[in-house]
């Protein structure tokens, strides 16, 4: 199987909650599946792989409003021409490519880690931009995740019951190494398996 993530500055992180979460998936996961982490070349030093994850550098403009859809697109881009997979999407803006590698024969999942045009820092078009990225995220890929129980209501009250049909929470916490997800899932969160949205747990060592 091939897992690629867009939506991350980069791995090895030295900031941002997405970056570390993608980095403690990723590298847990790369003895079992062949990973690929998009980065954007500012954030990451040159290098071609991390702890047995891929690493492709993408240049960028280095701006607040073109960084990520432009790092998106270019990512977007590449993928398609590579190995069928699953490509992973994070964060609102990205979502927007969502449904364009689905048309080579990848499959597509999208995280929602926050709203975020409820951020301070953007201004009115880039707020409606994102705004328009629920939707996005909902009905372009094949799948959506949300990292806690308050997305997953707001969700479910935005798109209706339909919604969780296919959407998955994943509960964000820090997990052993060794830990076994489905023995973690069940004894330290028995209701949550029940939820009409598929319950998941991530590696993620700082929510």
């Amino acid at each position: 199987m091939k897992v690629y993530h867009i939506g991350t500055r980069g791995i090895p992180t030295t900031q941002g909650g997405i970056e570390r979460h993608i980095e403690e998936i990723a590298t847990r996961l790369a003895d079992r599946v062949d990973i690929t982490v998009y980065a954007r070349s500012y954030y990451v030093p040159p290098m071609k792989e991390y702890r047995g994850v891929s690493i492709r550098r993408l240049r960028t403009v280095k701006t607040k409003h073109l960084d990520t859809i432009l790092y998106a697109m270019l990512a977007t881009f590449d993928v398609l021409f590579r190995p069928r997979g699953i490509v992973h999407y994070h964060a609102l803006g990205p979502s927007v490519f969502a449904w364009l590698p689905r048309l080579f024969g990848h499959k597509t999942v999208v995280t929602v880690h926050g709203l975020d045009w409820q951020r301070a820092k953007w201004g009115w078009i880039a707020r409606k931009y994102l705004q328009a990225c629920e939707q996005f995220s909902v009905r372009f890929p094949q799948h959506t995740i949300v990292v806690s129980q308050v997305l997953r209501e707001y969700y479910i009250e935005q798109f209706g019951t339909k919604f969780p049909e296919r959407c998955y929470l994943l509960i964000d916490g820090r997990i052993p190494v060794n830990s076994e997800l489905d023995h973690v899932m069940n004894d330290s969160n028995p209701g949550l398996n029940r939820s009409r949205c598929g319950t998941g747990i991530g590696n993620r060592a700082s929510v």
